[in-house]
């Protein structure tokens, strides 16, 4: 799974987002839409892939998930560090495990402190987009 430092803004990083995820939604099909993005979250855990893109486990790192046309990016922000984990709809699988929140692929996870309770309906909209990308 691609995986981009996105904190600077090079053209040649965006460009290849694009290409996986799809164009950014525009403005106005944000807000008719409801919005594109969840709400912040905290990684609790991840699979080992993740560790030199994440705080260490004293400190809090936080993500958030947006939602493209034909992916879902899952953003992680280390201090002043931005990363962006491209994730397209048939790659991956979202699973509530009480109130956490847990996003699998390819033998890398991660899992965030009550991400599903305070992102539902969000997440609710990703897998309706996930299930009719897959038909």
């Amino acid at each position: 799974m691609p995986l981009f430092d996105t904190t600077y803004n090079k053209r040649t990083i965006r460009e290849a987002i694009n290409a996986l995820a799809g164009a950014p939604i525009p403005f106005w099909k944000r807000i008719t839409q409801g919005g594109i993005g969840s709400r912040r979250m905290i990684i609790e855990q991840k699979s080992d892939f993740f560790a030199p893109y994440t705080n260490a486990d004293h400190y809090l790192t936080y993500s958030n998930i947006e939602l493209r046309p034909k992916a879902i990016i899952v953003h992680i922000h280390k201090t002043l560090d931005n990363f962006a984990w491209v994730l397209p709809f048939e790659q991956f699988t979202i699973t509530a495990l009480g109130s956490h929140l847990q996003i699998n692929s390819e033998n890398m996870f991660l899992l965030f402190r009550d991400g599903y309770r305070i992102n539902q309906a969000f997440l609710q909209k990703v897998q309706s987009l996930q299930a009719d990308f897959k038909a």
